[in-house]
Formats: C-alpha cells, structure tokens, sequence
C-alpha cells in the first residue's frame, strides 16, 4: 500500500505528468483513502476530549468528508502546477522534482 501512495507521490510530482492524470482512479481512490484516515481520526480525537457533540450524526460528517475530497484535489492540481511552474523557472525538470520532494518529505509528511 506504502509502495503505491509513494508511486502515486512520485508520479504526481513530475513536472512531465499532464494534468489529465489527476482524474485517474488511482489518484482518487488515494484521496478518497485519506479523506475516510482523516475523517476517523477527527471522530477519535473528538471522542477521546470529550466533544462527542461536535459531528454526531452521519448526515454532519457527509459535509466534512466531501469537503475533504475536494479540498485535496484541488491540492493535488495545485502541487503539479508548482512543480510545473518551478520547473520552468529552474529550467530543469530535475531540479524542480528535487526540490518540491524535498519540501515536502521534510516539512509535510516528517513534520
């Protein structure tokens, strides 16, 4: 699973890959997989201080997840435009990819 979310990570972070690429199942199902992470683990969060009033009913929690969604691929659109506009900028496709991997391991997924 690790190996196909990194893969994914890779792939959606090259400045070659054209926008098309980000309405493929795959890209969705990853993003409709962190959206459900997410989502459970607010409802955890919630239950464990005590704010088991806040989003109590499915019908509150639907708003959250689907705004997940499209919160994330509007994400996804807009790191594949950095990395095509750093691409450009740089002049190099390998320096862009370099850099916004490294930005991202370091100050999103480690921090």
């Amino acid at each position: 699973m690790m190996e196909w979310i990194c893969r994914l990570f890779y792939d959606t972070t090259d400045p070659d890959t054209p926008y098309s690429r980000l309405v493929s199942l795959d890209v969705i199902a990853n993003i409709i997989l962190h959206a459900f992470i997410y989502s459970t683990f607010l409802y955890v969060v919630c239950h464990l201080f005590g704010y088991i009033h806040v989003l109590r009913k499915p019908q509150e929690w639907i708003p959250l997840f689907v705004g997940l969604i499209v919160f994330m691929w509007i994400g996804y659109v807009g790191r594949l435009c950095r990395v095509k506009c750093l691409a450009k900028t740089l002049g190099s496709n390998e320096d862009a990819m370099r850099q916004l991997r490294n930005a991202y391991f370091v100050w999103y997924f480690i921090g």
